[in-house]
């Protein structure tokens, strides 16, 4: 067991956010948050949170990434830059509450698919 309990999330409360338009959530295995940042090219702005932004902070053994009604953690090039070296395993969910789930290793999608059609990869 990692000791990590759901205190250890109390930080999304902060947002407000019911993820009612969908979501994205994505490990990134051995990863810091700032190397997360770095391989999605992106800007940390403290003054951008919550929908349409992306979320990234500490997790036990590397990083996870949210994101508010987004789709970047099943993104083909996404998942390619973030899994280089690395695994990432993302959860999606749209507003419909069409899910896919998707687990790559080293820049290759190793699982994934479709839940609400039970369609695999």
């Amino acid at each position: 067991m990692s000791g990590v309990t759901a205190d250890d999330y109390r930080w999304l409360e902060e947002f407000g956010y019911r993820f009612d338009d969908g979501f994205c959530f994505t490990f990134v295995q051995t990863l810091d948050s700032q190397e997360v940042l770095r391989r999605l090219r992106a800007v940390d702005d403290p003054d951008h949170i919550g929908p349409g932004g992306i979320e990234v902070g500490p997790a036990p053994g590397g990083t996870i990434m949210i994101e508010w009604g987004g789709y970047a953690g099943i993104m083909r090039d996404v998942v390619r830059d973030l899994s280089a070296g690395a695994v990432i395993a993302s959860v999606k969910r749209n507003v419909n509450w069409k899910a896919t789930f998707l687990y790559a290793v080293d820049g290759e999608v190793r699982a994934g698919g479709d839940w609400s059609s039970r369609r695999w990869a």
